[in-house]
């Protein structure tokens, strides 16, 4: 059976918070666009500043409040809040409609694939694209029962918690494998000052050809070499002795 669907600007307005009760002095939760990741919707940044120092283009949120980022839209940038602050109106205050819309569900639908996909065409501005918020309003997003969407959400949720896991066991990976390389062949080996310490030439076949330096295909100039920085190398041919101690 196929869901009924809603317009966004009916079922999740824009709608800022309006805040009077607020003193130049109290710390406030500032957002930027750069304190969210493209994508997961991570707050990689949590900015409190004085009140006083807010620029005017902001707006308030809490969390009710779904923020979506109209500037470049293909950074998938969409924040789930839990907790009052101010946003530059770069982000979208949507305000979703509790009796028909499950605020979680929204942010995967707006973070889905094939959503990013047909709104990063609706843009206008080329060296700031910003998502053209007429066409966007009239987008019409699927609206299964409420307690269906809460099942997605609950699914995406769980989804989202593995990919975080396999992740976090991907950087555990990766860094056990450099302490052990260190371990092994860094300073901290009891060898390490007893290995015998030779340049780079001696390490190629002695003939012609056995090995070049970067960058490649190109003619290089004298003028061109400087004092610093890092060396290309590509060995053609290793000498056997070496290669067997």
């Amino acid at each position: 059976m196929a869901w009924a669907t809603e317009k966004l600007s009916e079922v999740a307005p824009s709608r800022p918070l309006k805040v009077k009760d607020t003193n130049a002095e109290d710390e406030i939760w500032q957002l930027n666009l750069n304190h969210i990741e493209s994508d997961t919707g991570k707050l990689i940044q949590l900015d409190s500043q004085p009140y006083s120092e807010a620029g005017s283009s902001t707006h308030w949120f809490d969390e009710r409040h779904v923020l979506y980022s109209k500037l470049r839209p293909y950074l998938n940038k969409v924040l789930l809040p839990q907790q009052r602050g101010l946003a530059t109106t770069e982000l979208v205050p949507m305000l979703p409609n509790e009796k028909l819309l499950n605020r979680k569900y929204l942010a995967y639908y707006l973070r889905s694939k094939k959503f990013v996909d047909w709104v990063s065409v609706q843009t206008a501005g080329a060296k700031m694209p910003r998502v053209a918020m007429k066409v966007f309003w009239e987008h019409e997003i699927p609206l299964p029962p409420l307690a269906e969407q809460q099942k997605i959400a609950a699914i995406l949720d769980a989804a989202d918690q593995l990919r975080q896991k396999d992740q976090q066991l991907i950087d555990h990976y990766t860094t056990l494998g450099q302490s052990l390389f260190l371990e092994m062949f860094g300073s901290s080996n009891a060898a390490f000052n007893k290995w015998p310490v030779v340049e780079i030439k001696e390490l190629a076949a002695p003939k012609k050809g056995s090995m070049r330096t970067g960058p490649f295909g190109s003619n290089l100039l004298h003028s061109e070499f400087i004092n610093e920085g890092e060396v290309a190398v590509l060995a053609r041919m290793i000498h056997k002795p070496l290669t067997q101690r």
